[in-house]
């Protein structure tokens, strides 16, 4: 039985998505975006700490149990898509664009292709050469999450403060002595409380502020402790801004005209997110690879213009996997 519809977390998903490219056009240098209490460089880090949260959650508030069939869904909701636009991107490119960027067939080992088979190009990137095309290095961390979701929600059914605890305990100690060569903003333990707040929180809710309070007030003593560390910081503002866009779309989500507008960027958004990047790269790279930042209104228009084609190309790939799934439907009628 489907759950009702919380048109709050479109607006929210959209939100997160919109910091994100303009995080990714301020790392071009062309522009730079910020927003109130936040600077430049952390719109970025936020952004995608609310798409980790807001998953943890809605996983959660979806979830039915069934193991197996949670994950025929994620492949096909994650992995098939990924596949389309991948496919989309590199035709593009060979054909019309004559250049793939990066690499070429044959200049790394065949066997990293698989690191693209199952999402995991843009995660391991930094580490392992290969044929990484789009859909950045959170794409893989959301696939590692997703994996380990079934195991976390029933800690969190059975022992919730104590996962919560725990979470955070190793999440500062990591933070404080960190060894891997990976960047600490990208580590799956450095991460993880975002997405077990996420799942905790589908409980807590509109149902009962204690945990959320008591979460900010936590957040709030170890950030003044630990100044020096930036990942407390961004894990406080994260859940701040989470809590403030989820309010605000409290209030958009009462009109019905906004419902239907934030529901439908919020069903593209993955693909927006798959595709963003690479328009970004390509407008850089032809119109602006010698230019300084440009003023506000050129900015806002790139921003515009970057999400326009994010959506038409999220919208053709949904449209070729529903096409793919209409001739496999009258294959296997045969």
């Amino acid at each position: 039985m489907d759950k009702k519809r919380l048109y709050e977390y479109d607006f929210l998903r959209v939100m997160a998505f919109l910091m994100i490219v303009m995080y990714h056009i301020n790392a071009t240098g062309i522009a730079s975006f910020s927003m109130p209490f936040l600077s430049s460089g952390e719109l970025g880090a936020i952004g995608v700490g609310i798409y980790i949260m807001l998953s943890g959650f809605l996983l959660s508030y979806h979830y039915n149990g069934g193991v197996k069939s949670f994950y025929k869904k994620r492949i096909i909701s994650i992995m098939v898509p990924f596949w389309t636009a991948y496919i989309m991107v590199l035709l593009v490119k060979c054909i019309f664009i004559k250049d793939i960027g990066g690499w070429s067939w044959g200049d790394r080992p065949a066997i990293s292709f698989l690191l693209t088979v199952f999402g995991m190009d843009g995660y391991l990137l930094y580490k392992i050469p290969n044929y990484y095309l789009l859909g950045e290095w959170f794409l893989g961390l959301i696939i590692i999450y997703y994996i380990a979701f079934p195991f976390l929600y029933r800690l969190a059914q059975r022992f919730p403060k104590s996962l919560l605890l725990v979470t955070i305990g190793i999440f500062l100690y990591v933070i404080q002595h960190y060894i891997w060569e990976m960047s600490i903003i990208r580590n799956p333990i450095v991460l993880l409380p975002f997405f077990v707040i996420g799942i905790l929180a589908n409980s807590y809710i509109g149902k009962d502020l204690d945990f959320f309070i008591s979460i900010f007030f936590f957040c709030f003593l170890f950030n003044h402790i630990s100044l020096y560390d930036s990942c407390i910081g961004i894990l406080v503002k994260t859940i701040i801004i989470f809590y403030a866009y989820l309010m605000a779309g409290k209030f958009v989500a009462n009109s019905v005209i906004a419902q239907k507008i934030f529901e439908k960027l919020s069903y593209y958004s993955y693909g927006m997110f798959l595709f963003h990047h690479v328009i970004i790269y390509y407008f850089e790279s032809r119109f602006f690879l010698n230019t300084e930042k440009v003023d506000s209104i050129t900015a806002i228009v790139m921003l515009f213009v970057v999400c326009i084609l994010s959506l038409l190309f999220s919208f053709v790939m949904d449209e070729v996997i529903k096409f793919i799934k209409q001739i496999k439907g009258k294959v296997n009628e045969k």
